[in-house]
């Protein structure tokens, strides 16, 4: 009897290639599909659709639920129109066809192509791999097409983006040109006013929210020009005039408002890559294409002023960056330093704040204020601590390794293993049970009833115990990466001196994360109450 799949469809249409090739869009693809299946006598479980996404992209969203669905057992056939639907990078094209689908035991089907993986022996599957290094030509030939024509606009100062800037609004008579927004470029007139006249980014921020002066993405929300959803527009009227201090700097630094167009602040290298952000000198800056909002020479004071605060703020380097984070919103924390005028003098303090509250305010988290310095001191005191106790006895510090990070995993590694010596010796004894069932029902020994009833039951079995196998088997290979961990955690130990003072890079060498928790203030002071996660090894009670 033919094996019933659990087919995935799955369809693939690039903003690329909307003009060129209608004959595969999203409907056509699934005809297609469906068309193939009704013939082949075969069902579509579940149909995946990424519309607007290229071929050079395996992040889609469509495609990795896919993939999800492939590893829970959900799909085991995936059918595309053709090989160019499941990607155009040659590489990762050939890796899902050659080892992913196989290893998974899916069987895929490019209708177009005459690609089937379970006919091997197939012609059409000989020549795949040129199929998807042509397929990926075409789309390196596309990208340059691309850059080529954006390039091309850019140059004559066409506004290139989809919307846009608060206090203007796309030009209805003329496409890629922006006009001044009689209704809200107001808004942006204020928050430049606002900063010539000695307030803060923060104190604009407050400004905006206490006199609910809409958004820039709620504009667009309530405009019907973009939704978001996720962003509570609709459940929450507050939400529509919550500002961030990102959103004011943007503003400010805005050429936009000025009348100038700013292109290539981030170019990707070659149709495969990310985008990357490019200095200021290779920004291409076309001037005076559009009516300006703020004058040229208030723009550049407000630029100077910037900078001066600015540098103000580089006088210390933040050894921990990205290293610290708030412990209710998994936010980093932000370093700020602040002039403190005492009996000695004047000195500069610094701190850490989360970043939420500060660019949001105490409505979304508190702002779990922690002095720099003494944080400084305590993590240089842990380390010194491990280094020590790993250099004096290390056969102690792998034990208490090993306990804590079973605790952490709830398991034992004695116990796994003897389970699945259980379970091997068990399979072995249903085989020959199976097998005896088959013998006694030949020999007529044992009814049909009987028969069916045991094998389901021993079948039932096997099946559980090899889940179990399998569960147990990942567990212990886990324990292994975790002994693996524990080997490099005190190997680091052992090769590094104690510190007198912390260092960037031997924070970044043993520490991978630093969780600040907020707490009560007493007086003057708060209490340091924080969690440390060290590389290889996470978060472990190295001193109870």
């Amino acid at each position: 009897m033919e094996q019933q799949y659990k087919v995935g469809a799955y369809n693939r249409f690039s903003k690329d290639e909307r003009n060129e090739f209608e004959s595969s869009s999203i409907n056509s693809q699934k005809e297609i599909i469906r068309q193939y299946c009704s013939k082949h006598n075969m069902a579509v479980s579940e149909y995946y659709v990424d519309d607007g996404w290229t071929g050079s992209n395996f992040k889609r969203p469509d495609f990795m639920r896919m993939i999800d669905d492939i590893e829970s057992g959900k799909i085991d056939c995936v059918i595309t129109k053709d090989l160019s639907r499941l990607g155009r990078d040659y590489i990762m094209t050939g890796y899902y066809t050659e080892v992913y689908f196989p290893q998974n035991r899916v069987r895929y089907i490019a209708i177009d192509d005459g690609f089937d993986s379970k006919n091997g022996n197939s012609s059409s599957n000989d020549i795949a791999p040129f199929k998807n290094l042509l397929n990926d030509l075409y789309a390196k030939d596309i990208s340059k097409k691309i850059r080529s024509s954006k390039r091309a606009k850019a140059i004559i100062g066409e506004h290139g983006t989809t919307y846009a800037p608060i206090g203007y609004k796309k030009d209805p008579g003329r496409k890629n040109h922006i006009i001044i927004d009689d209704e809200t470029e107001w808004i942006v007139r204020k928050i430049f006013e606002l900063y010539l006249g000695g307030r803060g980014i923060f104190q604009i921020r407050h400004y905006l929210e206490e006199n609910k002066i809409i958004r820039p993405s709620a504009l667009l929300h309530v405009r019907g020009q973009r939704n978001y959803p996720a962003l509570g527009f609709d459940e929450d009227e507050s939400k529509k005039y919550k500002w961030s201090t990102d959103m004011v700097s943007r503003v400010l630094h805005n050429e936009a408002y000025i009348g100038d167009s700013v292109h290539y602040r981030s170019t990707r290298p070659t149709h495969k890559s990310r985008l990357y952000r490019n200095k200021r000198e290779d920004f291409l800056i076309v001037q005076n294409t559009h009516e300006p909002i703020i004058d040229r020479a208030v723009f550049e004071k407000v630029q100077a002023m910037m900078l001066q605060h600015y540098d103000k703020g580089k006088k210390h380097e933040n050894i921990l960056l990205q290293l610290v984070r708030c412990a209710d919103c998994g936010k980093s924390m932000n370093f700020t330093q602040q002039a403190y005028h005492g009996k000695l003098g004047t000195t500069s303090r610094r701190y850490l704040t989360c970043y939420t509250y500060t660019k949001y305010g105490k409505m979304t988290c508190t702002s779990h204020h922690t002095r720099y310095d003494p944080l400084c001191k305590a993590l240089t005191e842990a380390i010194n601590e491990v280094i020590t106790a790993a250099r004096l006895d290390e056969e102690k510090v792998r034990i208490k390794l090993e306990d804590e990070l079973k605790k952490q995993s709830n398991s034992s590694g004695r116990d796994h293993s003897r389970r699945l010596k259980e379970i091997e010796k068990r399979l072995t004894e249903l085989i020959v049970f199976i097998g005896k069932l088959y013998e006694d029902r030949l020999a007529e020994t044992l009814t049909e009833e009987n028969f069916k009833v045991l094998t389901a039951k021993y079948q039932a079995e096997q099946t559980a115990l090899r889940d179990e196998q399998k569960m147990l088997g990942g567990q212990i290979q886990e324990e292994i990466i975790v002994t693996t961990r524990i080997d490099e955690f005190i190997c680091l130990c052992k090769n590094t001196l104690p510190i007198k003072q912390l260092t960037a890079e031997t924070a970044r060498a043993f520490i991978d994360t630093v969780v600040i928790h907020e707490t009560p203030k007493v007086g003057r002071n708060k209490d340091l109450v924080m969690d440390i996660h060290f590389n290889f090894v996470g978060k472990v009670n190295f001193f109870n």
